[in-house]
């Protein structure tokens, strides 16, 4: 037997005494209950689209274009660094060649004289916008040395 509301509406739940009396849903809790129901088919949807292209649009060129590159820690020894720098900046030149400014933020060298020497070599050989460099604690305060850094890379 299916028990019966006790007004007019078709939709009924259990009453708290048992299944043998219904009451009605409110309209609010219909409401709810449809929410509840149709947001995880929107959020799995959402998550598998897939983007084939991205169009950057402007309606007017940049007024002002820069980049900002840090922590090169440029060594007279490590050539790895170097490769980095290098790399870095011939990226920045094909992405950005109109590029007004190259802001390096601080730790560009570990604060040696010949560190210095080696960064504005790589920055005279590599095409790149206006630099404005900025120190860090390795550029001005040579934090980084200390004895057992020394001696480990005399080794």
């Amino acid at each position: 037997m299916i028990p019966r509301c006790s007004n007019s509406k078709n939709i009924c739940l259990p009453a708290k005494e048992g299944l043998g009396s219904m009451k009605p849903l409110t309209p609010r809790i219909m409401f709810v209950i449809l929410l509840l129901c149709l947001f995880p088919a929107h959020a799995s949807y959402a998550r598998n689209i897939a983007v084939n292209r991205l169009v950057e649009q402007s309606p007017a060129a940049p007024l002002f274009s820069f980049s900002v590159l840090s922590d090169a820690h440029i060594t007279t020894w490590d050539e790895e660094a170097h490769k980095r720098l290098r790399d870095a900046l011939a990226d920045h030149h094909a992405l950005r060649p109109n590029s007004k400014l190259l802001v390096m933020n601080g730790d560009l060298t570990n604060g040696s004289e010949g560190d210095y020497r080696t960064l504005l070599g790589l920055l005279d050989k590599q095409p790149h916008a206006p630099v404005h460099a900025t120190m860090g604690n390795h550029d001005y305060y040579g934090v980084w040395r200390t004895r057992r850094v020394v001696w480990i890379h005399r080794r």
